[in-house]
């Protein structure tokens, strides 16, 4: 995957060799990622307390309740994840029977997820225009330009993502 910088400075992601991902510190110090060894992802809290996210032995994610109590993440025996719906009522996301995640539509419209037949994800573009994804033939995700000019990504070697 491999996505240039944004106008606004909101990111930038390069492609790692084993098309992974590493996502370097953005100036409003939001949120830094850096690429773990096995290639995951390890996510350090940020200096607003927005979210703090450590990586589990098997590799997958465990994340807890925010100081603003955005969001509280579990994780399950089986290494998926759980999501309760915040105070706010920004997210709500459930388990499927097969391990993977199904999201409601957000009362503020902001997202909605669906799980396609194959466990993976397709999201329709938002009221506020933030966002439109397609799944792509072989499952993964092509990323188109959103009206605000926010990001573009191309569906070239694609990585596959989970919450």
């Amino acid at each position: 995957m491999a996505v240039t910088k944004t106008p606004d400075v909101h990111m930038a992601v390069t492609k790692t060799p084993d098309d992974h991902m590493a996502v370097t510190k953005r100036p409003d110090d939001h949120m830094a990622v850096t690429k773990t060894p096995d290639g995951h992802m390890a996510v350090t809290k940020t200096p607003d307390g927005h979210m703090v996210v450590t990586k589990t032995p098997d590799g997958h994610m465990t994340v807890t309740k925010t100081p603003d109590g955005h969001m509280a993440v579990t994780k399950t025996p089986d290494g998926h994840m759980a999501v309760t719906k915040t105070p706010d009522g920004h997210m709500a996301v459930t388990k499927t029977p097969d391990g993977h995640t199904a999201v409601t539509k957000t009362p503020d419209d902001h997202m909605a997820v669906t799980i396609t037949p194959d466990g993976h994800m397709a999201v329709t573009k938002t009221p506020d225009g933030h966002m439109a994804v397609n799944k792509t033939p072989d499952g993964h995700m092509a990323v188109t330009k959103t009206s605000d000019g926010h990001m573009a990504v191309t569906p070239k070697h694609l990585m596959a993502i989970w919450l």
